[in-house]
């Protein structure tokens, strides 16, 4: 098998953020990362764990197999990540931006996640009878979600589109709308029709205060940060049905 083509040549004009390096991305290339992500994750969430899996609405409660129901599986979609940003040489447009945005006032959008996560972490709070264990695999769980959602959707969608639409916009509401339509398959691992076609589209939304992240920081690293905490403090949120 020949290796892939890289570019050496001038970029070509179009959008000003694409960083021209490895491997030149097409749609087809982009979307079928995006079905294999989609098709490794849900398809491991309801085979690993067998009868001890919990659906998606009772995400949280005690008894909940964290390491066979999300780690294991987050872990081989890491695993297919970094062979895929490797083999096709993106790593650095994937972990940061060429150059950060003079438009600090970007920030204050993913200011306001993190605030309705610790409003939603202070209206439940956290609980004390769950023990370590429970929380320190939560937190592992939530942070592998928020690394490997932001490598594929603020990392390779993002910085794909940038190669292939001439329009940042473009760009933006194409790897916005693939993070949506991401959750759309929770259906299939217990989460109501209705309710999973909402957090399409509130998913949607989201990834676009975790694009301004990017952009004001010059960097992957806080998207991944903050997406972690603000899945923590959610699932917390739900201390409820712990008690």
């Amino acid at each position: 098998m020949s290796d892939p083509v890289t570019e050496t040549a001038a970029p070509p004009a179009g959008n000003s953020l694409a960083v021209h390096e490895g491997v030149k991305p097409t749609i087809p290339l982009l979307l079928g990362f995006f079905v294999v992500h989609v098709a490794v994750w849900i398809g491991l969430i309801l085979l690993v764990p067998g009868d001890d899996g919990v659906d998606y609405v009772d995400l949280g409660i005690l008894g909940t197999p964290w390491v066979r129901q999300f780690i294991i599986p987050l872990l081989v979609v890491l695993a297919i990540q970094i062979a895929f940003i490797s083999r096709m040489g993106w790593w650095k447009s994937v972990m940061g931006e060429p150059s950060r945005t003079s438009r600090t006032w970007l920030v204050v959008f993913p200011v306001l996640i993190l605030l309705v996560g610790l409003l939603r972490l202070a209206g439940e709070g956290l609980g004390t009878d769950a023990g370590a264990s429970y929380l320190i695999a939560c937190f592992v769980t939530m942070a592998l979600v928020g690394t490997t959602e932001e490598l594929s959707f603020r990392g390779v969608h993002l910085v794909g589109a940038r190669r292939i639409f001439t329009r940042e916009w473009q760009a933006v509401v194409f790897s916005a709308a693939l993070f949506g339509l991401f959750h759309t398959p929770n259906i299939l691992i217990g989460a109501e029709v209705g309710a999973a076609i909402a957090q399409t589209f509130l998913t949607a939304i989201l990834g676009l205060a975790f694009y301004c992240l990017r952009r004001v920081s010059g960097t992957l690293i806080p998207c991944i940060v903050l997406h972690a905490l603000y899945d923590f403090m959610l699932i917390q949120g739900n201390w409820d049905k712990l008690l």
